[in-house]
């Protein structure tokens, strides 16, 4: 189902996608709506979408909604909360709200709301996997990873993952979850130097005899053997490289849009993150808005302290603030206290 929405400047959609992780806004799954609003009130509209989301939720038996949104300088981030197995139903409502909205706001004759209701009812029935929600609970429960995409649903890292058909996915006490675990992993990002610093540390974890992995601009690529060629500095290239059972240590080149815009993975060991700059994502084109889009990469990791480059103040002061200890990345002494072991389960940003 598409939604055709008003065609105005004044209310602009630049996208709506489904979140399999945490974001630049919170850590739930989900969905969320990007909109750009010129020469409105923006109360308004935020008053409009949140009366004609609350109607529609009510209307398709939508259980416990939890709804948010970003502001930012021109448009709005607007944000639900779903299940896993419900993420492509989420994204229809959201637009079929938006769509009331704008219609409302630019005073336009809707068209027939119950068909529309009637199409979200249908989506939501047959994305419903109750097999899969219990896979993802059981694996919160063994603390590993799960990685889901439209086909194929993991647990696990490399050495320890199984992957399933997600139409084929097994009760969880038939699973040998003694076999199952997470392999350290490191994602990079930034601006600048993502790719050289991805290659440096896949060639120090190889030296010391690990089977390392990379994700990257060019390739995915495991050992000397690439899976696939092409831009994979986003969520699918993690997934293709963490379910490969070779592996024993990732390296994840991390575009600064790809798990902002999708979600970031549930757990990771370390993130290093390179001197960024103002990008424009999601209206970040401020300082503040960057540092608290920088600081939302800590989200998956709260309890760890992470290293970045140089004293950053805005980040410090990010109104999110990640609640991490900071390591400056300079110093020597804890440099060597990781690589001996010390910090080895602890997140450097």
């Amino acid at each position: 189902m598409e939604i055709t929405y008003p065609d105005s400047d004044r209310l602009v959609v630049d996208g709506c996608r489904r979140l399999t992780g945490p974001s630049l806004v919170w850590s739930e799954t989900g969905a969320i709506l990007d909109v750009l609003v010129d020469d409105m009130e923006m109360e308004r509209v935020l008053e409009c979408w949140h009366r004609q989301l609350d109607l529609l939720l009510s209307q398709v038996n939508w259980e416990n909604p939890k709804l948010t949104h970003r502001r930012f300088e021109n448009g709005f981030n607007l944000l639900i909360a779903a299940p896993i197995d419900q993420l492509y139903s989420a994204v229809l409502v959201l637009e079929t709200a938006w769509y009331f909205c704008a219609c409302e706001l630019l005073e336009l004759e809707a068209e027939s709301r119950d068909r529309l209701i009637e199409d979200i009812r249908e989506q939501m029935l047959s994305e419903k996997n109750d097999a899969l929600i219990e896979l993802q609970t059981a694996a919160g429960q063994h603390e590993v990873d799960f990685l889901v995409d439209d086909d194929v649903v993991s647990i696990g890292h490399g050495q320890g993952s199984i992957s399933y058909m997600v139409e084929q996915i097994p009760q969880p006490q038939q699973i040998n979850w003694a076999s199952v675990h997470d392999v350290p992993v490191a994602m990079i990002t930034g601006t600048n130097g993502k790719s050289t610093s991805v290659r440096l540390l896949d060639g120090i974890a190889r030296a010391a005899g690990q089977v390392s992995g990379v994700t990257s601009t060019d390739f995915v690529r495991v050992g000397d053997d690439v899976l696939d060629q092409g831009d994979y500095s986003g969520p699918g290239g993690a997934r293709l490289l963490l379910r490969d059972p070779r592996l024993e240590v990732a390296f994840l080149e991390v575009a600064r849009g790809g798990p902002g815009i999708r979600g970031y993975f549930n757990r990771f060991r370390a993130c290093w993150r390179r001197r960024a700059r103002p990008g424009g994502l999601f209206g970040s084109r401020r300082c503040k808005a960057v540092a608290a889009r920088s600081a939302s990469r800590s989200r998956v990791s709260r309890s760890s302290p992470r290293w970045h480059p140089a004293p950053r103040p805005a980040v410090a002061a990010s109104p999110r603030g990640v609640g991490n200890q900071c390591c400056q990345r300079s110093s020597g002494s804890i440099r060597r206290e990781y690589l001996a072991g010390a910090h080895r389960d602890q997140v450097c940003g």
